[in-house]
């Protein structure tokens, strides 16, 4: 009875152990390495084995970039793509044209020999990474970024990756406090029926209906009276008038700026509240979604939005979250 009852004891402890383990890995998204180096789980869900410790990293994304940077990995990237020229450390990293108006620049990339590639893909047979796969170089997929949430997901992954977790949690701290400030700031103020223009079209314009700009607008005070099941869509004037916005917000896409809708002399625009109160902004590229900094989009929006709002000045908040982030002040 005694060897049957320590059998048991034994059973349960194995069990227990194995749950341990298996919470470590869901949490982390870090698995266990059967050989060389060892597993981790991008946001595509594939499993990579890369090195314990990388230190050549090619970087194919901008915000994953940025992410890096800001995770002290700096002098670990050893190829940046081309559109990744902020913050001003990259600016001394070989930069490359990953895409060649047909084709993937794959050779360009491995001749760096990275020994782990980050990239952004949408699928796991995109061919961004099908040829780093075929050469044997371990790709860690970063996905399209619909909300803060998936900003969050980034850093986490970036920072398993390096090895700076604590670094990772940090940075994510930091831009909660930034966008729980707003929040309390505009909490009891009425929300601004709000449109956010990507570009301006043919016929008319192209406005967000879902994704990470509505978030933006939603956090700084606005609803987004164009939400739609669809990522981004063109609508004409008319249907601009009859949404009625109180105000525009323009990404930095659009070449004109505000301009392009104050100085119309379409007098259809007069029954349109944020042309008559001339309450049509552009965000700044740098506040771009696809960026670290949309954070402080968020707050420059809803100092646009509620200028009477309690709200930390912009020039302050910015200027530290730029020493924290990357240590360099503007």
């Amino acid at each position: 009875m005694m060897i049957m009852r320590g059998k048991v004891l034994l059973v349960v402890s194995a069990i227990l152990a194995a749950v341990v383990v298996l919470s470590a890995v869901y949490f982390s998204g870090v698995l266990p390495s059967t050989s060389g180096g060892r597993v981790i789980v991008d946001q595509l869900g594939r499993e990579v084995r890369v090195p314990e410790d990388p230190r050549r990293i090619a970087v194919l994304d901008p915000l994953a970039a940025e992410i890096l940077v800001a995770l002290n990995a700096t002098d670990r990237i050893v190829v940046r793509v081309d559109k990744a020229t902020f913050p001003p450390q990259l600016q001394d990293i070989p930069a490359i044209r990953f895409f060649l108006g047909t084709a993937w620049n794959y050779e360009a990339v491995l001749n760096y020999s990275p020994d782990v590639v980050v990239s952004f893909a949408f699928s796991p047979d995109d061919d961004r990474i099908t040829g780093f796969i075929q050469a044997g170089v371990p790709v860690v997929c970063i996905s399209w970024t619909m909300s803060f949430e998936d900003v969050y997901e980034k850093i986490r992954l970036l920072g398993n990756l390096v090895n700076a977790q604590d670094r990772a949690d940090e940075i994510i701290g930091y831009i909660r406090d930034i966008l729980s400030t707003v929040e309390e700031g505009t909490a009891n103020l009425s929300k601004l029926r709000a449109i956010f223009v990507r570009d301006v079209v043919e016929d008319g314009f192209m406005v967000y209906g879902k994704g990470m700009e509505e978030v933006m607008l939603e956090l700084a005070g606005a609803t987004n009276i164009a939400h739609s099941n669809k990522t981004k869509y063109n609508v004409g004037l008319e249907t601009i008038i009859e949404w009625n916005p109180e105000v525009i917000v323009l990404s930095h896409r659009v070449k004109d700026g505000p301009a392009v809708i104050l100085n119309s002399t379409n007098p259809a625009w007069e029954s349109v509240d944020a042309f008559r109160n001339r309450m049509v902004f552009q965000l700044p590229r740098q506040y771009r979604s696809t960026s670290l900094e949309a954070c402080l989009g968020v707050l420059l929006m809803a100092h646009w939005f509620h200028p009477d709002a309690n709200l930390p000045r912009l020039e302050d908040v910015e200027s530290d979250f730029y020493q924290f982030m990357y240590g360099i002040t503007i």
